[in-house]
């Protein structure tokens, strides 16, 4: 089992979404998804950044 937390930003949006669309009832899961994943893929590429910097860091402390 998974469990996701979503970012501020992401729970701000879908709240957002559920409200446009009149309630839970009238939401399609996969435009759910949709929001999620574009308010994420936002994100992705600062976060894979920063884990490439740390990746660096770590190397050049242990091969120096």
């Amino acid at each position: 089992m998974v469990f996701v937390a979503l970012s501020n930003k992401a729970e701000e949006r879908l709240q957002y979404f559920i409200r446009e669309a009149g309630g839970l009832a009238g939401l399609n899961p996969f435009e759910v998804h949709l929001l999620i994943l574009d308010t994420v893929m936002a994100n992705w590429r600062p976060y894979m950044m920063y884990l490439a910097k740390e990746t660096n860091s770590q190397v050049w402390r242990s091969c120096s």
